[in-house]
């Protein structure tokens, strides 16, 4: 009833240095300022980030050791697994990983999570059935320490790929990427799961290329820009330096329709490819692939993101839209269970905390039936 109204940090000097500058609209140079920028170059980089101002991928923890045995299981001709979290994040990083290592003739196979069964069981059975020699995580396996001990009965060697805060102990495995680790030095703690797969393809293509071992033709970095913003914006991260680039670029990706899944999800979802912008994924693509996370089967996610397929672009968009309203009835009910709820009982509503149960509720959507409440009420 009573706000408290936290105004906004001003500074004209530095709004008319800005605007003089840049040449910028008032109103912006005043945003620029109000999220903490006080320096040229900070604004220059904000505004104008090429692919060049990309930090170096060799900067994250362990890079050279999983590129070592990446470029060993090229050579080797060696069977890779990837295995990915069943977000948009883990989707898209896999679909990357899939699509590079494919691009090299390595023969792949790729499997993502499920809400049901968790890292190992769905794991070891996929192993068991389709052996590999190496088993790359993408936005999960930080804290899955027991877990990734286990699979050296299975003769594989893991490689991590993860965004997530580490616990005290890192999983035993051959290289450990994420910006997060306690020992990473690297500039970037914003980047997400597929940022940090995407950072990993770059070294080990500059590695290759190094030591002549495939056509560079072959390999166009820039192609892979499209999965990285999808990702990215639909994680949430952080838009600005490093993740602003990548999604600077993988936008103007995504709207060439190169990746004929993503383009046609994107015309099926009232997506106008040539004024694409972060909105349009976090409101209309991105939740589509996270139903399938959350009530179905992230997979189709995965394959969407690889075909090139007509036909099938069009059945598994068609999946996804299913998915994505069958998610939403499934969250409407159990909204209108949780209002109910309030309604019968007011005085719920003047405690500082709320713990509600239902054994009707999906467990695919108790997270964002959470955040809906909080919201909410």
């Amino acid at each position: 009833m009573n706000p408290l109204w936290v105004y906004p940090k001003r500074d004209l000097y530095l709004e008319a240095l800005f605007v003089q500058e840049f040449k910028i609209d008032p109103v912006i140079a005043q945003i620029l300022v109000s999220r903490g920028m006080e320096q040229v170059p900070d604004v220059h980089d904000f505004l104008y980030g090429k692919l060049p101002n990309l930090y170096p991928p060799h900067l994250l923890s362990h890079m050279d050791s999983a590129v070592e045995r990446i470029c060993q299981a090229f050579y080797r001709r060696e069977t890779i697994l990837i295995y990915g979290d069943n977000d948009v994040d883990g989707m898209t990083g896999t679909a990357l990983f899939v699509d590079f290592f494919r691009k090299l003739s390595m023969n792949t196979h790729f499997l993502v999570a499920t809400r049901q069964d968790g890292t190992l069981p769905e794991l070891a059975s996929f192993l068991a059935s389709h052996p590999a020699h190496l088993l790359i995580t993408v936005d999960c396996g930080i804290s899955a320490s027991k877990d990734i001990a286990t699979f050296s009965q299975y003769h594989v060697d893991v490689i991590i790929t993860d965004h997530h805060e580490p616990t005290s102990k890192i999983p035993e495995c051959i290289a450990a990427l994420n910006p997060k680790l306690r020992d990473s030095t690297y500039p970037n703690r914003d980047l997400t799961g597929v940022g940090v797969a995407f950072k990993l393809i770059h070294a080990v293509t500059h590695r290759l290329i190094e030591l002549n071992a495939f056509d560079p033709s072959l390999i166009d970095l820039k192609s892979f820009l499209d999965l990285v913003a999808l990702g990215t914006v639909a994680d949430m991260g952080a838009l600005r330096g490093e993740n602003r680039i990548l999604v600077r670029y993988g936008l103007e990706e995504i709207k060439s329709g190169h990746r004929r899944g993503l383009a046609y999800l994107c015309q099926q979802s009232d997506v106008n490819l040539e004024s694409l912008t972060p909105s349009d994924i976090s409101s209309k693509i991105a939740p589509k692939f996270n139903s399938l996370g959350r009530i179905g089967d992230p997979m189709k996610g995965v394959e969407l993101l690889l075909t090139h397929n007509l036909k099938e672009a069009e059945q598994l968009t068609q999946i996804l839209n299913e998915q994505n309203f069958q998610r939403q009835t499934i969250e409407k009910q159990a909204f209108l269970e949780v209002e109910k709820i309030f309604t019968t009982h007011p005085t719920y509503l003047t405690h500082n905390a709320l713990v509600m149960s239902s054994e009707h509720w999906h467990p695919g959507i108790v997270a964002i039936l959470s955040s809906r409440c909080a919201k909410q009420f």
